[in-house]
């Protein structure tokens, strides 16, 4: 019988159990019977059944967190805590899939498998990649006495380069990582070789083979992520991809990508990045991350806004605006400032708030949020600024008055990767990594009725102040002091796992077990539920047109018919 935490104990009456357990909520017969391998928290399993045209017959994985919020969310699902790799859990497996086939005999068996990515990844760098780790989609052969008539594949774009392993050589010698072992690293002139076998084995056994790169944000998701997706369907099924739902600007029939600040509670702020050290259990926040959220505000907050000096003063304009207007006395400037930066990655990685998040990573807190309204004055040479709360100064005969605007706070995402990242909250947000990476960056603009003049209050405002001038300094003066004066505060706080789910695309109510840190990991190794949804919801269709898709082939250099890669 099956025991509560889903693992097979002893024989199964499988057929009884699968009964039991659909014959209640299930009135179609599905036109799929699923295995999910590799099912991770269920972003997959969200997808497909959300389809309406499947059936979860079996989930796996070996973490125990996994399967927690996998069987949390899908109790008629048949779960296995174990690894693929072990021994006899094929047949085990092979029990399930034969019961369902009983059950819904027209429907076709599908499994997908999102094997484990991160030793393809280029996000690997010159670490050394794990042999075994990019060995797992061979060990779902021994699963294929199923007898699946499709087998789905998902992993990450690198996955097309698979091929042997090196020694990383430096200077002539091996590299050894600090537990004095090679460091193993793709070998350039080989790249893909692996791939290429492990397509055509599954051509020899008869399957037609096409993939694709797709992007998460194409189909809804408020998150850019592009993954590698490949499917082999037996002969005569037919092969076919989702078409796309949205765009990045919308038109021709799609929607605008949807923002990540739709899913984000942006009145939530978090802690001001300045006065740290006032906090007890607190420290100041590394001048890297420092720089992160100064290169955001460049690239978020100020291009949305137009000061120009004349005389001795320096010229800024919006980018969407002619450079200079052809003015005697154009002197008016519109301030605004919102976006999200990203703590991880390359340089610059700023998004934001109107597009969807980028990426979510298994790593928790690694998106930042960030916000700002006043009246600059330009007399005599110097910069005045007033509030919008007081009477306006006295209104001359020339135009020398901008109203900056700033809407009180202004958000970005900072991602804490190596380098300067930020993203708008307009936008995506970039992949989700299994660590807290995305913090949300406020930036409040409001020109202070009164200094704080106590040692405390003196203290965080030269500490504001030494932030603009260090991370500023390519600014003209000018400039520098009205963003001293602008900017009041700058808060940082991560993203909630709650915020991240609903960004990679889970429903809100979905159950995630584990602590704050394992639930990150868990969204991060997520396949977002969009494509599942919109493939197996196209593959159904398709199905009933009782059409097959014709593909080109050519013949490769191992004798055997291969597909050709757009």
């Amino acid at each position: 019988m099956l025991e509560d935490n889903g693992k097979v104990e002893g024989s199964v009456n499988y057929h009884t159990h699968v009964y039991n357990m659909l014959s209640a909520k299930t009135n179609n017969s599905p036109k799929f019977i699923v295995v999910d391998f590799f099912c991770g928290a269920g972003g997959v399993s969200v997808g497909i059944l959300n389809s309406d045209q499947a059936v979860i017959a079996a989930a796996l994985n070996h973490s125990p967190i996994a399967i927690a919020s996998h069987s949390a969310n899908h109790p008629e699902t048949t779960h296995f805590e174990d690894d693929i790799r072990k021994e006899g859990l094929e047949l085990e497996v092979l029990k399930v899939v034969e019961a369902y086939r009983k059950l819904y005999p027209k429907a076709k068996v599908l499994f997908w498998c999102s094997a484990e990515c991160t030793n393809f990844s280029q996000a690997k760098g010159g670490q050394s990649r794990d042999r075994d780790s990019r060995t797992l989609v061979t060990e779902m052969y021994r699963y294929y006495i199923c007898n699946p008539d499709y087998i789905l594949f998902e992993n990450v774009k690198e996955f097309m380069s698979w091929g042997p392993l090196i020694p990383k050589r430096r200077k002539g010698k091996k590299v050894k990582d600090k537990n004095g072992d090679t460091v193993f690293i793709p070998d350039p002139k080989k790249k893909g070789q692996y791939y290429m076998k492990w397509i055509a084995y599954h051509l020899s056994r008869g399957y037609e083979f096409d993939c694709k790169l797709l992007n998460a944000a194409d189909y809804g998701a408020a998150t850019r992520r592009i993954r590698w997706f490949g499917i082999f369907a037996t002969s005569g099924l037919p092969i076919v991809f989702p078409r796309p739902t949205h765009s990045k600007k919308g038109g021709g029939g799609l929607k605008k990508w949807i923002p990540c600040k739709k899913h984000i509670n942006l009145d939530q702020q978090g802690m001001s990045v300045f006065g740290r050290e006032f906090i007890k259990g607190k420290k100041p926040l590394s001048p890297k991350t420092m720089a992160r959220i100064a290169y955001g505000i460049k690239k978020y907050c100020l291009p949305q806004y137009i000061v120009k000096y004349y005389g001795n003063g320096s010229n800024t304009s919006d980018v969407n605006d002619p450079l200079h207007t052809i003015t005697t006395k154009d002197t008016h400037a519109l301030l605004s400032l919102q976006f999200i930066t990203q703590q991880y990655g390359r340089e610059n990685a700023n998004v934001g708030i109107e597009n969807p998040l980028t990426t979510i990573t298994t790593f928790s807190n690694q998106n930042a949020l960030i916000s700002t309204q006043f009246i600059t004055q330009h007399f005599h040479n110097s910069n005045n600024a007033a509030s919008i709360e007081e009477p306006l100064g006295a209104i001359v005969t020339k135009d020398l008055k901008q109203m900056i605007t700033v809407d009180g706070m202004l958000h970005f995402i900072s991602k804490h990767y190596t380098g300067n990242h930020a993203s708008s909250i307009d936008e995506p947000l970039h992949t989700i990594t299994t660590i807290d990476h995305n913090s949300l960056i406020t930036v409040l603009a409001k020109v202070e009725a009164q200094a704080d003049n106590s040692k405390k209050g003196k203290s965080i405002r030269e500490e504001r102040y030494r932030f603009f001038d260090e991370f500023f300094a390519e600014f003209p003066p000018q400039v520098i002091a009205l963003l001293k004066l602008l900017i009041t505060d700058i808060s940082m706080r991560f993203l909630h796992p709650n915020e991240l789910k609903k960004i990679q695309g889970f429903p809100a109510d979905y159950h995630l077990a584990g602590n704050k840190t394992e639930q990150t990991k868990s969204i991060g190794n997520s396949v977002s539920p969009v494509i599942p949804e919109a493939w197996i919801s196209a593959l159904a269709a398709e199905m009933e047109k009782g059409k097959r898709v014709v593909q080109k082939r050519k013949k490769n250099h191992y004798g055997r018919q291969e597909v050709l890669f757009a």
